[in-house]
């Protein structure tokens, strides 16, 4: 998958990454990032080509 994730101070305080993807004009933003890997794993459990 095309994400990038970018973990700053505040991130790390929240416990939050902020998600970008590839090919999207604009940030996705912070979300938690036991929910982000949540979102992944139903991405492989489903092999979807597409996010």
């Amino acid at each position: 998958m095309p994400f990038q994730l970018v973990v700053g101070d505040k991130e790390m305080e929240t416990g939050e990454v902020n998600v970008r993807v590839r090919g999207q004009e604009r940030a996705e933003g912070s979300v938690k990032a036991e929910a982000f890997v949540e979102r992944v794993k139903g991405l492989i459990r489903s092999k979807s080509p597409t996010l």
